[in-house]
């Protein structure tokens, strides 16, 4: 004969019962929004404000804590009682707003990653979307896997990714294959940002809605006053390296149910490559470079660039040719009167295979004299 059911037990069913009853809730909530499109406009106004988010950073030193343990050791505790997003707490309603560019990172990286990635030469009241925040941390969020509706209604996608220490930072390889089957890549590799089948589906849907792809790798460094020193050592050779080594395949996910076929199709895994290695392209060459006004010139600020100066014209040109921002490009060659910045520009167009901005060099008069240039380029044959 069996025994009564233990207080223990009894007690385990009701807290299963009101975790249901809590979800049931949210859900209803999501579903009152009437459709996707209202819901999902909800949902990118629950961006946060940069000095909000470097503000929270610094009074919790939060720097050097991983992503993940931010949620199970901020997120979720401040947010138990009301089951809210942690954009809807009162602690941080006041400093939500619509996003002006959408973070992606890996929640096994360091917190500080992500938030100097957001801060890096932004205004402080910029706008950045960070899922861990904007999305419930409960159960009841279904609908809020939806990362499509959010990386369409916003104007970028920043991808956060950390600079380790080691080979891969130290110098430029040449043999590359054999470098990725060291087993210092192999410790490396798994602690970037594409190596997380979900940033890889955030890129996907970036580049299928032609959305600009800026990825932000810094150095943190905590001092004894308190304070955070950023730096961009080692970042140059960090993404030259990456933008030959990364392979999409080697992806993975906490949920062993997550595949590339489940999430967005059979097929995908050469053309998000290619779109992975010219992004780090761009992002080795503007390493070191301050290229805050070209961010926030696709972020929305459209007159920036309107009035730089003199001496920041060919830097600033350079690198909107290697990212591809094809609208800052036009601006910037309204300033630009040398054949040799244009014919170095040309350059990074054909290495970052960037169609539109190369036919826009071109067009200017001067560019036929030098469109040999590029004649010899492993990839000139792409234009």
């Amino acid at each position: 004969m069996l025994g009564a059911p233990s207080n223990e037990f009894l007690e385990d069913l009701k807290v299963l019962a009101d975790e249901q009853a809590h979800a049931a809730r949210a859900e209803a909530e999501d579903k009152a929004w009437g459709s996707k499109e209202a819901l999902a406009d909800m949902r990118i106004g629950c961006a946060l404000r940069v000095d909000f988010l470097v503000a929270l950073t610094f009074a919790l030193k939060l720097w050097m804590w991983k992503t993940k343990e931010v949620v199970i050791y901020l997120v979720k505790p401040i947010t138990e009682e009301m089951r809210c997003r942690f954009a809807d707490h009162p602690l941080a309603k006041k400093y939500k707003g619509k996003a002006d560019a959408l973070m992606s990172h890996a929640w096994d990286n360091e917190w500080g990653d992500l938030i100097a990635a957001a801060a890096q030469g932004a205004p402080m009241k910029r706008f950045v979307w960070v899922c861990a925040l904007a999305n419930r941390q409960w159960a009841g969020n279904v609908a809020e896997l939806d990362f499509e509706t959010m990386v369409e209604r916003t104007n970028a996608i920043v991808i956060a990714n950390p600079v380790p220490q080691g080979e891969i930072t130290e110098h430029y390889h040449e043999d590359w294959q054999v470098y990725r089957r060291h087993e210092s890549f192999k410790l490396v590799v798994k602690h970037f940002t594409l190596s997380r089948i979900w940033c890889i589906v955030e890129m996907y849907i970036a580049m299928k809605r032609s959305k600009p792809i800026i990825f932000r790798s810094l150095v943190l460094t905590s001092k004894a006053n308190g304070t955070v020193e950023l730096s961009s050592e080692g970042v140059s050779d960090l993404m030259h390296n990456l933008s030959r080594i990364v392979d999409i395949k080697d992806a993975v996910s906490s949920n062993p149910a997550d595949s590339f076929e489940a999430l967005i199709g059979a097929g995908m895994e050469d053309e998000l490559n290619c779109a992975a290695h010219i992004a780090l392209s761009a992002a080795a060459i503007a390493a070191g470079e301050d290229v805050s006004l070209l961010d926030a010139f696709v972020l929305g600020e459209s007159n920036v660039l309107d009035a730089v100066a003199e001496d920041k014209v060919e830097m600033l040109l350079l690198n909107a040719v290697a990212f591809g921002y094809t609208l800052a490009v036009g601006v910037l060659l309204k300033r630009v009167l040398s054949v040799h910045v244009l014919a170095k520009a040309v350059y990074n167009a054909a290495e970052c295979s960037r169609t539109e901005a190369l036919k826009l060099l071109l067009n200017e008069s001067a560019a036929t004299n030098f469109c040999g240039e590029v004649s010899n380029h492993p990839r000139s044959s792409l234009f």
